[in-house]
């Protein structure tokens, strides 16, 4: 039986274990083997913490949505326990993780036999003549490949350029693996850096372990029975003398898989051999040098008094040239100051050319379909919710004329500082009053200005966070396409995006929606009863879910945009507006970057709100995998 899981599903795959009888133990007095051989095992015992799984599991999250078609038969357990759980870390590393040019991850087993008690994993990238169960079969690879890599030898390696790795044998994991139950960790204690086990087959067991690891230069060495775990960790050594740690998991601490993958991954990763990663990539931005008389044409007075949009500015320019920079942001000032001269204002007549965004600008378009909805958050999105209906007449107005005219009702939100201008208007030939947002540049917060940019911080980094009308029309214009089922319910209904023009003749993007009979989420929740606190909580995390699994994600998490809807409800319904910093998934080669509206609502409404943990625990239902 097979089925498409995600690689976090595919490792996380529980696993069906039997426990042994452990009634054959062996006291410690009746070992007959001769240890006198026997190097001391020396390593600094430390307490288990989820230091290498976090990174791990938010890398696993960048990839949520890539696919593997998994065989549940063997995921679910057989006998051979390096099939159940090595072939599947395999299968991630190569398909979702590693590089396309770096080696594939290898499995080397051993079955076993009456010289090797337990079955062996050894996982390594690299060629393939690697045989770790004989004390002479040491990798033969230079001083700098070694798993302790001096601080030294590793500036060097920057010197020397990239690495061949299909030169390398790199030994990443070794696993020994134990019948299921006959690991106790009370059997294990670290004396003076010296480890002792009293139960002689668990010794027995770890012998072979460290012999494996000393043998192939392991990163790391696991002793596992399936369900507890130690591990022997070299990761954090940066010197020859430094000690490797024993860490010992407990049972249910992690998913085995998941504890392989992740000591795999940082070690993988250190080495730069990964593709996917735990943190979004860096915004680039594009734009090319310009010679000098294309720059001086930029630099010239009457060009730049001339412009009307920020992207008229070269961003990239700007960047390196504090000059231009500095134009633009008297152009800016200058813009304002007229601006403030006409804000809106009720009776003001603006005029508007229909789709007049789309037009001039490609529209962002996510390829991938909708994540299935648990039936509840259907229930509480579409099927409990009276749909507000859609003005037909508005929609006819827009569509026979290509420039229609508006006429403002009341300011709601106007003004310096702001990414939107936000009022009430009637368009002539429909009686609902709608709700305007116009994404006007002049009021924009924009980097501060200074010339000491020891302060303030140099022009190309400021200009990071310098935001364009057409991306925020273009974010805001997609949720409203991707969530249009959503229209109605939990999303204003939009009336589309339109190139405005003010009555001084300043032009910018905007749009028309659903204007909510309604207040605020925080004004209606201080005053309610608790059974409708409680419906709105339940509303918010459904919500929340519903955007994730269209795939997106709102970012920019406030109050003020979270409505509740008075018309024609027994109850307040949630309505959830302001969507011009939200992302769509729309495909990204190295992963998708996990997100956190859903511990950002949470962490609103708890500290916002002052709801209980108590309460949250009991209606804010965890998360699914689509969601981070």
């Amino acid at each position: 039986m097979s089925a498409i899981l995600s690689p976090e599903q595919y490792l996380r795959y529980p696993v069906q274990v039997s426990l042994v009888d452990r009634s054959y133990r062996t006291p410690e007095t009746q070992d007959t083997e001769n240890e006198s051989g026997c190097p001391p095992w020396i390593c600094e015992q430390i307490k288990y913490s989820p230091r290498y799984e976090d990174p791990w599991v938010n890398a696993l999250r960048s990839a949520r949505f890539e696919s593997i078609n998994a065989d549940l038969e063997l995921l679910n357990g057989c006998e051979d326990p390096t099939n159940t759980y090595c072939v599947p870390v395999v299968n991630v590393m190569n398909s979702v993780v590693f590089k396309d040019d770096t080696p594939e991850l290898r499995l080397l087993r051993s079955p076993r036999s009456k010289l090797l008690d337990y079955p062996v994993a050894v996982l390594y990238s690299g060629m393939q003549d690697i045989c770790p169960f004989s004390e002479t079969a040491h990798l033969q690879v230079d001083r700098w490949h070694k798993r302790t890599v001096p601080h030294d030898e590793q500036r060097k390696v920057k010197k020397r350029g990239r690495l061949d790795w299909t030169k390398v044998k790199k030994c990443l994991a070794v696993i020994v693996f134990l019948h299921p139950g006959e690991l106790v960790l009370d059997d294990v204690c670290v004396e003076h850096n010296n480890v002792q086990i009293t139960d002689v087959n668990l010794r027995r067991a770890f012998r072979t372990l460290m012999t494996a690891v000393q043998n192939t230069r392991a990163a790391v060495g696991i002793l596992t029975d399936e369900l507890t775990s130690l591990f022997v960790d070299y990761l954090p050594c940066q010197y020859d003398e430094d000690l490797p740690e024993l860490v010992m998991v407990p049972p249910s601490t992690t998913d085995l898989r998941m504890l392989i993958s992740s000591l795999i991954y940082y070690e993988a990763n250190s080495w730069n051999l990964v593709r996917i990663h735990s943190t979004a990539a860096r915004r680039f931005l594009h734009g090319a040098h310009m010679d000098e008389a294309f720059l001086k044409s930029f630099l010239d007075t009457f060009q730049v008094e001339s412009k009307r949009w920020f992207s008229d500015f070269d961003l990239y320019t700007m960047q390196r040239v504090p000059e231009l920079w500095f134009k633009f942001a008297s152009w800016r000032q200058r813009v304002q100051e007229e601006g403030l001269k006409h804000l809106v204002s009720s009776g003001m007549s603006i005029t508007f050319e229909s789709d007049g965004f789309p037009r001039r600008h490609g529209l962002l378009r996510s390829p991938y379909p909708h994540r299935p909805l648990p039936q509840e958050t259907v229930d509480s999105v579409l099927t409990y919710r009276e749909r507000r209906p859609r003005n037909t007449t508005l929609d006819e107005i827009i569509c026979k004329s290509r420039h229609t005219a508006l006429v403002v009702q009341e300011a709601m939100r106007t003004g310096p500082e702001h990414f939107s201008q936000v009022f009430s208007a009637y368009v002539p030939g429909c009686s609902e009053l709608v709700c305007v947002k116009l994404f006007d540049e002049r009021f924009f917060c924009i980097p501060g200005v200074r010339e000491d940019e020891c302060i303030s911080g140099p022009a190309r980094s400021r200009l990071g966070s310098l935001h364009y009308s057409e991306d925020l029309a273009r974010h805001e214009e997609s949720v409203y396409y991707r969530l249009s089922y959503l229209q109605g319910t939990l999303l204003p209904h939009c009336y589309g995006f339109h190139l405005f023009t003010m009555p001084d003749g300043w032009q910018c993007y905007g749009l028309i929606m659903e204007k909510i009979q309604g207040l605020p989420l925080a004004q209606i929740f201080q005053t309610s009863a608790p059974a409708v606190q409680m419906s709105l909580i339940s509303q918010m995390r459904h919500g929340v879910r519903a955007l994730r699994a269209a795939g997106v994600s709102q970012r920019d998490w406030h109050l003020n945009q979270i409505l509740c809807s008075l018309h024609g409800h027994e109850h307040p319904q949630i309505v959830l507006i302001d969507f011009g910093f939200s992302e769509v998934y729309v495909g990204d080669e190295n992963g998708t970057p996990t997100t956190y509206d859903f511990s950002d609502v949470w962490g609103l409404l708890y500290l916002r709100l002052n709801v209980t943990r108590d309460t949250l625990d009991k209606h804010w239902l965890p998360p699914s995998e689509f969601e981070y």
